[in-house]
Formats: C-alpha cells, sequence, structure tokens
C-alpha cells in the first residue's frame, strides 16, 4: 500500500502475515529523506528516522510504528533525527560503533558486523 497523511508518506515494501513487514515513510521536507519501520514479532525498530514537523504527521507515525523497541542508525552519516525519536518513544539508541561515529555518546547501544539486533535483525559491514 502507498498513501499519504498528514504530510508523512507512507508505502509498505515488504511484508507478509507470517513474516516481519518493512514500510518506507517520507517526511515531505528537508529533501524528502526515507526512514524505515520494521516491525517484528518483538516490536518495532525505527530506522534512519527523519520525524514529521506538525504534531498530526508524528501522530500518524506514532499509529503506525506501534510498539516501538529501539531506534537504529544505519550509518554515522545517518544522525538525522535519532535522539529526538529516542525521546519521543522512550527507545533505546543502537548505532554501528565506530571512530566516525558523530552519535556515539547517545548510542545506547552499539553494534558491529555479525551482531543481532532487537527483532533478530542482523547488522552486515556494506562498506563506506
Amino acid at each position: 500500500g502507498y498513501y499519504i497523511q498528514n504530510g508523512v508518506c507512507f508505502s509498505t515494501l515488504v511484508g507478509a502475515p507470517e513474516g516481519p513487514e518493512i514500510t518506507r515513510w517520507t517526511t515531505l521536507r528537508n529533501g524528502d529523506l526515507q526512514s524505515y519501520l520494521l516491525h517484528t514479532a518483538e516490536g518495532t525498530l525505527i530506522v534512519d528516522p527523519v520525524l514529521p514537523k506538525s504534531s498530526e504527521g508524528l501522530r500518524a507515525l506514532t499509529h503506525r510504528a506501534r510498539n516501538v523497541t529501539a531506534i537504529v542508525g544505519l550509518s554515522p552519516l545517518h544522525e538525522r533525527d535519532i535522539v529526538e525519536a529516542s525521546k519521543h518513544y522512550g527507545a533505546p539508541v543502537y548505532g554501528p560503533r565506530s571512530p566516525e561515529n558523530t552519535i556515539r555518546e547517545e548510542l545506547d547501544v552499539g553494534y558491529e558486523d555479525g551482531e543481532r539486533l532487537p527483532g533478530g535483525v542482523l547488522a552486515i559491514y556494506s562498506g563506506d
């Protein structure tokens, strides 16, 4: 499905009743950066968040996200709204351990290649 609600565009990329669902959301601001919701049996992971600025858009995202268990940064270059998302959802921040990581001080959990994140997600280093 694909729909726009309160300045946020949602589209389901992958989803099946027996498996996880990946939803991409685009906050229609700042060059329309994309972020992801990964719904798993353990809860929802918010990946590389760019939060909507309107309260209606944030409510739409929160409704769609449901039970948030972690905020995940995929790259030191994807700090975006990770700290704000962690505060809003009360979820820990996961990010790659690296000397270049600008959000290192904000990380609750650092991860490396081959480590498991919440929801059974496997971290895979894909290079620079």
